[in-house]
């Protein structure tokens, strides 16, 4: 089992199943609440970040 979800995930042989951390979401987050600190706007203390599994291949 992989992680990143990334494209070599998919490519490969057998496909492999991959734990989608969901990267992108995670880091538009931490610039959201690095802009509100910088601007002084109180940040959210709660992030919830909800990962997958991509079922492939080696399952």
């Amino acid at each position: 089992m992989g992680e990143d979800n990334s494209n070599y995930a998919e490519i490969c042989k057998p496909k492999l199943t991959s734990l989608d951390t969901k990267m992108v979401e995670s880091n538009l987050m931490a610039v959201r609440t690095l802009l509100d600190v910088l601007e002084q706007r109180p940040p959210c203390h709660r992030v919830m970040l909800y990962m997958e599994i991509a079922e492939r291949g080696t399952t």
